[in-house]
């Protein structure tokens, strides 16, 4: 095989190859972007206040493109209306899912055991959050 055709040849795989990592690149990066593109779209359900009136939850829906969740939030001691997120909940329904404050510091969300927890925490400022899923 005469040297310009082999040089020919790589020349060719180079290209090729280049070509394929190009599409992957930027088939990933089109996946990557279609998904930040969407903003999210939170839905109030509804407010209530603990027994004392110092603390606020709230319960809202989410959607961020094709994900969706239900929150259940408390607002920001001295930051009236900025808001943390207590518990999320996919797989679930704002109707399925409850809270109420059984104490002035003690909030109890219940939800379907079906439902998945994307993230919880057990006590913010100061407040025990207790979760009770139901069959």
């Amino acid at each position: 095989m005469p040297s310009w055709l082999k040089f020919a040849r790589v020349v060719y795989e180079v290209i090729g190859g280049a070509a394929i990592c190009i599409c992957l690149v930027w088939f990933a990066f089109y996946r990557v972007a279609s998904q930040m593109g969407q903003p999210c779209v939170d839905t109030q359900v509804k407010n209530v206040h603990s027994p004392g009136g110092t603390e606020t939850a709230q319960q809202r829906f989410r959607t961020c493109g094709g994900h969706s969740s239900v929150e259940v939030l408390l607002n920001v001691p001295g930051d009236e209306g900025n808001f943390m997120r207590v518990i999320s909940l996919v797989k679930t329904e704002p109707s399925q899912v409850s809270f109420e404050w059984t104490g002035p510091k003690d909030l109890k969300i219940t939800f379907p055991a079906s439902a998945e927890i994307e993230e919880a925490y057990g006590v913010v400022w100061r407040v025990t959050v207790t979760r009770s899923p139901i069959q």
